[in-house]
């Protein structure tokens, strides 16, 4: 095969690679796992393309796995961090971590509207969640819906965190798949 047409594939293949790492931030946003997708699927692609990475892609992939990292954990605790800020107790707190979660699926189906329904949901959920937690250990409805309120603020705000930590682990992959 000439060296022109297998460079013309590589350099297809790595502008996929980039589409296809976009659209993991687009998963992101449906509360899907983008952030561990697009981080491994850079190294891959980087090993296909080139037999072996150079210090510009393990520069970074190091940064996409401390940025996914701290994505998880920024997405995981928003809404508990909502639901305390606003004075909500710890098993509210951790109650809208499941619900969130079941929202965000919950969400999906019954709004049809893609990423909105899982964001409405996951967001809802978060609230629900907070709200009966804190009913469940003798609150009143009033700070209840409070810390349910601040629950369903902060896992918005976690998301929104979240998909602009993909969107730099996105500048990142395309430093490591065009940078070397």
């Amino acid at each position: 095969m000439p060296e022109w047409v297998l460079l013309i594939l590589i350099y297809a293949g790595l502008v996929l690679a980039a589409i296809a790492s976009l659209a993991c931030v687009v998963l992101t946003l449906l509360q899907l796992p983008g952030t561990w997708i697009m981080m491994a699927l850079v190294p891959v692609i980087a090993w296909l393309t080139q037999g072996g990475f150079n210090s510009i892609e393990l520069t970074a992939m190091l940064v996409m796995l401390v940025l996914a990292a701290l994505g998880e954990l920024v997405e995981f605790v928003a809404g508990a961090i909502g639901s305390r800020v606003t004075g909500g107790t710890r098993r509210g707190a951790a109650l809208s971590i499941v619900t969130a979660i079941a929202g965000a699926i919950i969400g999906t189906f019954m709004i049809t509207v893609p990423i909105i329904g899982t964001l409405i949901g996951a967001c809802v959920g978060a609230g629900v969640g907070s709200l009966v937690g804190d009913k469940w250990a003798g609150r009143d409805w009033k700070a209840a819906l409070t810390s349910g309120t601040g629950a369903a603020v902060g896992k918005f705000g976690g998301t929104v965190a979240k998909v602009a930590i993909a969107m730099a682990m996105w500048v990142a992959s395309l430093f490591a798949l065009f940078g070397g």
